[in-house]
């Protein structure tokens, strides 16, 4: 598996010196990147943690038989946490809650919700079938109010650079978020374990100031128990339901979370009216400057993603029903450090990855009073892509799971 495993213990010995002085602040200009000779098996290494991740349930079917439990195989991940900025960690980790309030109250406006997202259902029929059950509970009245939220926001540090410095300048930018249906719930204390292992392999430090304690397992476990509580119903079984942001805060107590949430927001632009001169004008710069934009479509799932010339081509040849099913986003230039990446079957590879981080946390509301009982932030997962890939999902092989490493 490791065809070249002097190249690979000088990748590894380059990470560990350079994660060493990031442990202790030092900037990425004053990193030196000659090699230092470390006591490490390096094959030992990733057969350890391939092992460990066999033993303790970091595995997925196989695409062969993915309908059977016969074979697994272990998920692709990074061999050490991703280097990543702990003042743009601790922003995304604060601003959860007041980011799940926000979802709640935008999920209790039913003319809100049916307003902004029918021009999308058009050309998206899973949207319209849950638009058209929403539907229905409006019509004959909800009768049970109490609703939990799980939820998953993701963000990327973003990298602009000071106009007058030219030094790197992060910024937190969010991606997506996920409600209800949301994976890494498991996977992320385990990489997180398993990190710790192979950082304690390589003699660097894995107290929780530079890996945070994860525990969204747990989160999950207490969210279901508070709403089963709540509910008052011992034989309950509870269902996990799946510009305007200060329309759902208007309290002028409330303009601090509005702001805290905002300054997370990418560029952003709706296609749903493409008559409206806005629209025109950001459709005509994506068609000048593709480079700049993502093409995303509204719908479940990540991928599908349109990218450098396919933006044109697709803004030009997409019916105004089919454009109101997609967004324009900013393209962002997140942080690229250097990890190695271990995959099934395939040689251990040493690059220069950007990291997505995952934040989780539920809320138990009352859709009737809007009043909230519990809003909780707890856990966080992280996946890692080679700098020059697209898509990144861990599942169609371009993406690994990993951790954050804070500096």
């Amino acid at each position: 598996m490791l065809s070249n495993l002097l190249n690979l213990a000088i990748c590894v010995e380059f990470f560990v010196v350079f994660t060493a002085k990031f442990l202790t602040n030092a900037s990425p200009t004053e990193i030196d990147h000659k090699s230092e000779t470390l006591d490490v098996n390096i094959e030992a290494m990733v057969e350890d943690a391939i092992n460990w991740a066999h033993i303790h349930g970091l595995v997925v079917r196989t695409k062969e038989m993915k309908l059977k439990n016969d074979i697994a195989m272990f998920l692709p991940f990074a061999l050490f946490p991703t280097p990543f900025p702990r003042e743009i960690f601790e922003q995304a980790r604060d601003v959860q809650t007041a980011m799940q309030l926000l979802y709640f109250r935008v999920a209790s406006d039913f003319k809100f919700l049916r307003e902004h997202l029918q021009p999308v259902a058009e050309t998206n029929e899973v949207l319209q079938s849950l638009l058209e059950i929403l539907q229905k509970v409006h019509d004959e009245g909800i009768k049970q109010p109490l609703t939990v939220v799980l939820m998953r926001s993701d963000y990327m540090c973003n990298v602009d650079k000071n106009e007058h410095t030219g030094e790197p300048v992060y910024g937190l930018k969010q991606i997506e978020v996920n409600i209800g249906q949301i994976g890494g719930l498991f996977n992320a204390p385990c990489i997180t374990d398993l990190h710790r292992r192979t950082m304690a392999h390589a003699g660097l430090d894995t107290s929780n100031v530079f890996m945070p304690i994860n525990e969204p397992d747990a989160m999950v476990v207490d969210a279901l128990i508070m709403a089963w509580k709540a509910f008052g119903d011992k034989d309950a079984i509870v269902l996990v339901l799946p510009s305007m942001v200060e329309r759902f805060f208007p309290s002028s107590n409330e303009a601090d979370t509005v702001v805290a949430i905002c300054k997370t927001f990418a560029g952003m632009w709706g296609l749903d009216d493409p008559e409206d001169e806005a629209t025109k004008s950001v459709i005509q710069n994506a068609i000048d400057h593709p480079d700049k934009y993502v093409l995303k479509p509204c719908r479940e799932g990540g991928g599908n993603n349109f990218w450098g010339k396919e933006i044109p081509e697709k803004l030009r040849e997409f019916s105004p029903a089919e454009l109101g099913g997609h967004i324009l986003m900013q393209k962002l230039t997140p942080l690229a450090v250097p990890n190695l990446l271990v995959r099934p079957l395939q040689d251990v590879q040493f690059e220069n990855v950007v990291s997505e981080l995952g934040i989780f946390g539920f809320l138990l509301g009352n859709v009737h009073t809007k009043s909230v009982q519990h809003n909780v932030q707890r856990g966080h997962y992280a996946r890692s892509k080679s700098q020059d890939a697209q898509e990144g999902g861990v599942y169609g092989g371009a993406g690994v799971v990993d951790s954050p490493l804070l500096f």
